[in-house]
């Protein structure tokens, strides 16, 4: 059974992420533990879109791009479907 994701708490976590919280990186971004959103914790992933350069932009949201693609297709427990 999947569980229902608020992602407005999701959405306003990530906007007020602890630094301290990190567990890791990866990709095009870093990864932090959230704190619990309804009683569940979630690991967020924040991309690096922070650059002046349109071809680097570019590179980084192809990368994002093709791992949302690779996830899309994984079903596991421990992952949330996005749309």
């Amino acid at each position: 059974m999947q569980n229902k994701v608020d992602y407005e708490k999701l959405f306003n976590y990530g906007r007020n992420i602890k630094l301290d919280c990190k567990i890791g990186e990866g990709g095009e971004g870093e990864v932090y533990k959230s704190q619990p959103i309804d009683g569940i914790v979630y690991a967020i992933k924040l991309f690096r879109l922070d650059t002046n350069n349109a071809k680097e932009l570019e590179r980084r949201l192809t990368k994002i791009i093709k791992e949302f693609q690779l996830f899309k297709n994984i079903h596991h427990s421990n992952l949330i479907n996005y749309l």
